[in-house]
């Protein structure tokens, strides 16, 4: 909302820098003002306490820290290997493609994943956790395909219709996105199991290799291919990458992989089916 209003204040530059440390104080405020004080206030044997928390939970800041690391690399470097190749205008497609593109997995994904999310701990420990999430997994499957595939036909034409003619390329690299888009919305709800089951090892893991080769295939199309073919290989990786880790956490809670993507199966044989009667006709 910050950065929207940006655009219609004379300051457009200094409100888009600073809304997302404006939003991320607002929000650690809230979270300090909603905290429960009582660990604080614990007297009896703080310091046994503190060191049991300690040796408990050393897997989190061990392993959360450097993946998020990781993350935050994974985000910026694209911004820099495309401006160094094709320059800034590239960025600017890239830029706002990822940010449309990542609206929906910000929003309803997390939303989603969070229904049931104080309830996920017990969920794991009678082991019922991966059929909770099977259920919302194939909800979101259908919900995703209709809107996926409106934004592949059509997000050149609305980025050229809403942004003027020079935009059509970041319609273009959302069409290239939109698997991406789908993998993490549809999988949003397995976020959470990382730390409800203490997978932070994995996590960490699956993160760097999914940035060193999503990065490898960026700089190797920026050297020796286009623009165009950079963004496409750079969104393949992740979206297989997190594909495949995250029907992987699925397979660890017990689920079968081809019945969690039964329905994304029979969506893409029927767009296939549909598509080769229209280029038919």
């Amino acid at each position: 909302m910050f950065q929207l209003a940006g655009f219609l204040s004379s300051a457009k530059l200094a409100v888009l820098i600073g809304a997302y440390p404006l939003s991320l104080a607002i929000s650690n405020l809230y979270m300090l003002w909603r905290l429960d004080w009582k660990l604080v206030r614990y007297r009896r044997s703080r310091a046994r306490l503190f060191g049991t928390l300690a040796r408990r939970y050393r897997a989190f800041p061990l392993y959360v820290t450097p993946s998020s690391t990781i993350w935050e690399l994974s985000q910026a470097l694209p911004l820099f290997a495309l401006s160094a190749s094709f320059g800034s205008v590239q960025v600017g497609y890239f830029f706002l493609a990822r940010r449309i593109g990542l609206v929906p997995t910000s929003i309803i994904g997390r939303a989603i994943s969070q229904v049931n999310h104080a309830e996920m701990l017990e969920h794991y420990r009678r082991g019922t956790l991966g059929d909770v999430l099977v259920r919302q997994i194939h909800l979101l499957q259908w919900l995703s395909v209709l809107p996926a595939v409106v934004l592949a036909a059509l997000a050149p034409a609305m980025c050229e219709r809403l942004l003027g003619g020079e935009w059509r390329v970041a319609g273009q690299y959302l069409q290239l996105m939109t698997p991406y888009v789908v993998v993490r919305l549809v999988f949003a709800p397995v976020h959470a199991i990382n730390y409800v089951a203490e997978w932070q090892r994995q996590e960490f893991w699956a993160e760097f290799f999914s940035t060193a080769l999503s990065a490898g295939v960026l700089v190797w199309f920026s050297i020796n291919g286009t623009a165009y073919e950079s963004v496409a290989g750079y969104f393949a990786v992740l979206c297989v990458t997190n594909l495949v880790y995250r029907s992987y956490l699925m397979h660890r809670l017990g689920t079968n992989v081809f019945h969690l993507l039964r329905p994304a199966a029979l969506q893409v044989a029927v767009l296939i089916v549909a598509w080769s009667v229209i280029r038919f006709l």
